[in-house]
């Protein structure tokens, strides 16, 4: 969930490269999931989320006021396509999963469309985009686990994202998947949510690694493991993913799966 702006952009990203990492965060009750993650059960009022000068005292709005009506759209390329797996896992209520993971100690990366990335590094997109008043997108992503380079600082990803161009310049916030091994520990496609600030020059986040992103539900890990995942010229998995605009709260929204299930 993010705090109100007029969006202006949307685009599907499909795929770019960046150098991310991660600042600390807060323990509480641990599981591990399968394949080694390790998650803190933490309490939702102590979430990192709230380190951020603009959410000091933000109250938490535990869920949407109401969900867009949506379209029925029929299309023969969803034909026998499955739905991937979320990263679930069972922390109480009252707390939300927050995945810890020593590789990544502080982000650094952008993950905007437009190029907004290291001098260092170099990236290849594709990708479409809306320019208008935007309150809200929703995308079926395709879930792959492409071979990317372990030693390197290579990172291959799919997702959609809404712009605002504010008097602080671009706010973005991104949704889908990446595969980074050299970030991740591994090759597995992980759910991200992402998001940038004041030209997002230096503020862009992954999921709970800075204050940002209010996340309410306490079963969804960000940065989880998706599976499973599509095969050429096999059985295909998505993920359906929503961003939008609370009219009431004017909060912005993501919801995973085709029934909406509220993230943050």
């Amino acid at each position: 969930m993010m705090k109100d702006c007029q969006a202006f952009r949307v685009t599907l990203l499909l795929a770019y490269l960046v150098l991310v990492t991660r600042g600390k965060d807060v323990s509480a009750t641990e599981i591990w999931m399968e394949g080694g993650d390790v998650v803190d059960c933490v309490d939702v009022n102590l979430q990192p989320a709230f380190n951020h000068p603009l959410l000091k005292d933000h109250k938490i709005q535990m869920e949407p006021s109401s969900f867009p009506n949506g379209l029925n759209i029929t299309s023969p390329f969803l034909h026998d396509v499955f739905e991937a797996h979320p990263p679930i896992v069972e922390c109480p209520r009252g707390t939300v999963p927050i995945l810890r993971n020593s590789r990544m100690e502080h982000i650094a990366g952008q993950l905007y469309i437009n190029g907004v990335i290291s001098k260092d590094n170099q990236q290849e997109v594709a990708g479409i985009k809306y320019y208008g008043d935007v309150y809200g997108a929703r995308a079926i992503i395709n879930v792959y686990e492409p071979k990317v380079k372990k030693s390197s600082k290579d990172l291959s990803a799919t997702s959609i994202q809404i712009d605002n161009f504010g008097p602080n310049g671009l706010d973005s916030i991104v949704v889908g998947y990446s595969v980074a091994p050299n970030l991740a520990g591994d090759s597995s496609a992980r759910f991200h949510v992402s998001w940038g600030e004041e030209g997002g020059q230096s503020k862009s986040c992954y999921d709970h690694t800075c204050p940002g992103f209010v996340q309410v539900n306490h079963n969804f890990v960000l940065g989880g493991r998706l599976q499973p995942v599509s095969v050429y010229n096999g059985k295909q998995y998505v993920i359906t993913v929503l961003i939008y605009k609370d009219l009431m709260t004017k909060n912005w929204w993501v919801t995973y799966g085709e029934d909406n299930t509220p993230i943050g």
